[in-house]
């Protein structure tokens, strides 16, 4: 249950790699109409009022192995064909970033209220890929959720790094 194998796996569904396809699909998103493909992508990002969220695993194959097609038959059959190397953007394409987007942005919002409200701070720090959504991100400023957003600068898997230094460091 991770947003990040959600958008990585829609990302290169569109036809890009999964490094550098969350950044494109992001952009994307800006040119589809989040409408088209917002109840499929609610049918499999669920959240409840204990501040979690769910992936519908049964579209996706990415939690069973290290498969090249992380989206499953399902998850094609509601979507439609995977984009092919080489082939021309169309609006469903767009259509489909754009309404992934949404339901990122829908949940992290949620999330983010949540964080707040049990923890009364006015400042939120982020980490991990998803927090390199710069688009996300900015929608949690302009809510009013948090006043204060620091995204940790090595915020996608380079951070292990820095995290096991940081380890390193404190604990051996």
């Amino acid at each position: 249950h991770s947003l990040g194998f959600l958008y990585d796996s829609v990302s290169e569904f569109l036809g890009f790699s999964v490094l550098d396809g969350p950044g494109k699909v992001m952009g994307l998103a800006a040119y589809g109409d989040s409408e088209y493909y917002y109840n499929q992508f609610k049918n499999i990002v669920s959240t409840n009022k204990k501040g979690e969220f769910a992936i519908d695993l049964s579209y996706f194959n990415y939690h069973l192995d290290r498969v090249k097609n992380r989206c499953s038959d399902k998850f094609e059959k509601v979507f439609g064909t995977f984009r092919k190397d080489g082939e021309a953007l169309s609006q469903r394409h767009k259509d489909i970033a754009a309404s992934l987007q949404r339901i990122l942005e829908e949940t992290i919002l949620y999330l983010s209220r949540y964080l707040r409200d049990i923890s009364g701070s006015n400042n939120l720090c982020l980490s991990g890929g998803v927090a390199l959504n710069s688009v996300a991100n900015g929608k949690i400023l302009e809510k009013g959720i948090f006043k204060e957003i620091f995204v940790q600068p090595a915020a996608n898997d380079s951070g292990c790094a820095l995290g096991a230094c940081f380890y390193i460091y404190n604990v051996l």
